[in-house]
């Protein structure tokens, strides 16, 4: 069994699905949809990349805040361990001058984990 070619026949060019734009009196031109898609596009991309940053930085807030209050708890047991009870007397006693060192020193921890917490989530 023989089979012969078969002729090639012209095959007509396909058309887009997309009408053309019909042209409008006094309008230059009318934009093709695909930028604005582009566009739309791009814009959803640096949503995404915006939102994530966003909650990096929320991540990084948490943390700065944990340390703070870290901090801040260690301040107050340290404070309260300094604080001059009714058996230490006056200034003069060596044991309040002790606390008072003990209980500045705290409050400069404190205030430069403060600092540090704070330029993290700045």
């Amino acid at each position: 069994m023989l089979i012969s070619p078969v002729p090639a026949t012209p095959v007509a060019p396909v058309q887009s699905s997309r009408p053309s734009p019909v042209p409008v009196q006094g309008v230059a031109s009318v934009e093709p949809v695909s930028p604005v898609a582009d566009a739309n596009e791009q814009l959803s991309r640096e949503l995404d990349e915006a939102l994530h940053a966003m909650d990096n930085l929320r991540s990084q807030l948490a943390a700065s805040q944990a340390r703070l209050n870290a901090a801040s708890r260690s301040v107050a047991q340290q404070a309260r361990q300094a604080a001059p009870t009714p058996a230490d007397g006056g200034d003069t006693d060596l044991g309040t001058g002790s606390r008072r060192y003990v209980a500045q020193n705290a409050l400069t921890q404190a205030r430069q984990a403060q600092h540090s917490a704070l330029s993290v989530s700045a």
